[in-house]
């Protein structure tokens, strides 16, 4: 018979040492439960709030979440198409939820779920998270929403397959550009006059600009090979030297955690930069991008302080970083054709 929501409540009651038997016969019984008809939809209901009193436990909803992603990574394919539409339509749903433990588990959760169903069976998963980004605009579900478009793309470019690479590019194509959008706004909102960077504004900022690199780095053929430069006004470009100038000057101390966070999101912004070099060197070589660059590092590296903060000193080692990467890049290097081989120069600034 298929397991009930109430039979799961109580197999995850059970393993939190809420049954007779203590938590030692508790998780046997959880254990039980993995691998049978309705688990994975019960576990959702219990999510919901639907599986009867004490459903809405923090330590029990918490644990069902975990053992939803869990279950979905173990035994999605074997459990049945039924039960797995019922699940494709209560994930995205659930994800707005006070307790972050559970907003990210039901996040990996449904990456996972696409990793096996997009586009096929889940056709319309991107439309419906950019749908309840445009909904829970300046709330806490934002944060949610944003944190698992960025677990999607995640596991959608690590796939290997041909087909999957060139669906991804499909992907890319349609969401660069709102993607793009909600990054400069992020980073504007997180770059306010006077230091006003919010904690949830900078986490918006980091997770966008982790979103923004998985979409340019896996979502368009190397330009290097095809030497189409990126759909993408190098003014972008630009723009994250400015925001990550910005985000090196002094934040609100007031704000619990804001200058460790302000330092994250600056790094995570050169580290995309360095990545896009080693990617797409033609569509960062532009003058218009590279100059300001080139200034930004060498401006950080001269003016690094002596023993310095630690986010003084990952913004010297990023740096440093970037400009070896950029000295190295072969495509910028015009050697003579001598020393490549007799041919064409290896790759030709």
């Amino acid at each position: 018979a298929e397991l009930g929501e109430a039979e799961a409540l109580a197999a995850l009651g059970g393993a939190l040492g809420g049954g007779a038997g203590g938590a030692g016969a508790g998780d046997g019984a959880l254990r039980g439960c993995e691998g049978r008809a309705g688990f994975l939809a019960a576990l959702c209901g219990v999510l919901a709030g639907r599986g009867g009193a004490g459903a809405g436990a923090p330590g029990v909803r918490a644990l069902a979440a975990v053992c939803l992603k869990n279950g979905v990574a173990r035994g999605w394919r074997a459990a049945g198409a039924a039960e797995r539409a019922r699940v494709r339509g209560a994930l995205l749903v659930l994800l707005p939820d006070e307790d972050p433990v559970v907003a990210e588990h039901v996040a990996l959760a449904a990456a996972k779920v696409a990793r096996f169903d997009f586009p096929r069976e889940w056709p319309d998963v991107f439309e419906r998270v950019l749908g309840g980004l445009q909904a829970a605009a300046g709330s806490l579900a934002e944060a949610q929403y944003l944190l698992c478009l960025n677990h999607l793309l995640k596991e959608l470019a690590s796939k290997r397959l041909a087909s999957d690479k060139q669906q991804f590019r499909v992907v890319a194509g349609g969401l660069l550009q709102p993607v793009l959008e909600m990054w400069k706004r992020a980073h504007e909102a997180a770059c306010g006059r006077g230091g006003g960077a919010t904690g949830a504004g900078l986490e918006r900022a980091l997770l966008l600009t982790k979103c923004l690199r998985r979409l340019l780095v896996y979502g368009f053929a190397s330009d290097a090979r095809t030497l189409a430069l990126l759909p993408l006004d190098p003014g972008a470009f630009v723009l994250a030297l400015q925001f990550a100038s910005a985000l090196g000057q002094p934040v609100q101390a007031a704000v619990p955690g804001a200058l460790e966070a302000a330092g994250k999101a600056q790094e995570k912004l050169l580290k995309l930069l360095v990545e896009l070099v080693r990617v797409h060197p033609w569509s960062v070589g532009q003058p218009s991008v590279m100059g300001p660059l080139l200034t930004f590092l060498c401006g950080a590296v001269e003016q690094a302080p002596a023993g310095g903060a630690p986010a003084a000193e990952r913004l010297l080692v990023q740096s440093m970083t970037s400009l070896h990467a950029i000295l190295q890049c072969r495509e910028y290097r015009d050697e003579p054709e001598s020393e490549a081989g007799g041919g064409v120069g290896g790759g030709g600034g």
